[in-house]
């Protein structure tokens, strides 16, 4: 789910009350969870996660990273306390958000594919990104990613 809020809410504590709404659900469902903001004016990125490992980052000029701070997943355990991070995200900056770690195979890598990745626009990564997934997994549905530009531009897959 994509949500946008009309008002700036701590990652951590939004996090923290949706686990604890999972937790005290009777079929203890868990669930993997990003939240963020961007602030223009300081050209930071303020994030929380509980169990999306899918998360990477790219500065102008510079290659794709994954960022620490991944805590457990909500509904997991109750009051797990998970970490909020501020970074540097000037414009220019990408971030991916996708369910691509979720599968499990030897065929398709999202490191190994960002890695061979050029600068490019978001639109282009996601049509890249499509026929790579296509090349290895045929007729396979790609899963949900999302690559947002600080600086307004998001792209969400499929193209």
């Amino acid at each position: 789910m994509l949500a946008w809020l009309p008002w700036t809410p701590s990652p951590a504590k939004l996090l923290g009350q949706l686990n604890s709404l999972l937790t005290d659900m009777a079929n203890e469902p868990v669930a993997a969870a990003w939240v963020g903001y961007w602030q223009p004016k300081l050209a930071t990125l303020t994030w929380a996660s509980a169990g999306w490992s899918g998360l990477r980052m790219c500065c102008p000029k510079e290659r794709w990273q994954r960022p620490a701070g991944v805590g457990p997943l909500l509904g997991l355990i109750a009051a797990p306390g998970y970490e909020e991070q501020t970074t540097a995200f000037p414009p220019g900056t990408m971030l991916f958000l996708g369910g691509l770690e979720l599968v499990a195979d030897d065929v398709f890598s999202l490191d190994t594919w960002l890695r061979c990745q050029p600068q490019a626009s978001p639109t282009a990564l996601v049509v890249s990104l499509g026929d790579a997934w296509q090349q290895s997994h045929g007729d396979e549905p790609l899963p949900l990613a999302w690559i947002l530009r600080a600086g307004g531009t998001a792209t969400v897959t499929p193209p």
